[in-house]
């Protein structure tokens, strides 16, 4: 059986980088992962003395985000409790975990 979540080395070093200059927030960088033809830069976000994890999602040749795969994707990295920044699909969307005391 192979995984479906393949994380990418080499995009994550070199978003390290890039992540790491520009994070004046206290982020901390998980990785660049890959999931079918989707791409998922996922991090953890200080909020209120909490952390909250958050990945962006994209697609190969900016295809359309299909519902089912991001439930997948959510459901791995996030959880069952989570929140979608932006449902148009298209080109890419960014998700937050919900914490239980949000609900």
């Amino acid at each position: 059986m192979t995984k479906l979540f393949k994380k990418n080395e080499k995009e994550t070093e070199k978003m390290k980088d890039f992540f790491c200059m520009n994070n004046p927030f206290g982020y901390q960088w998980k990785g660049v992962f890959e999931y079918k033809d989707y791409k998922i830069l996922h991090d953890i976000i200080p909020e209120e003395n909490k952390l909250v994890k958050h990945i962006s999602v994209s697609r190969k040749d900016n295809k359309e985000i299909e519902e089912k795969e991001l439930n997948i994707i959510c459901n791995h990295f996030l959880g069952e409790k989570y929140t979608i920044d932006n449902f148009s699909f298209i080109k890419g969307i960014n998700a937050w975990e919900v914490k239980n005391s949000e609900i």
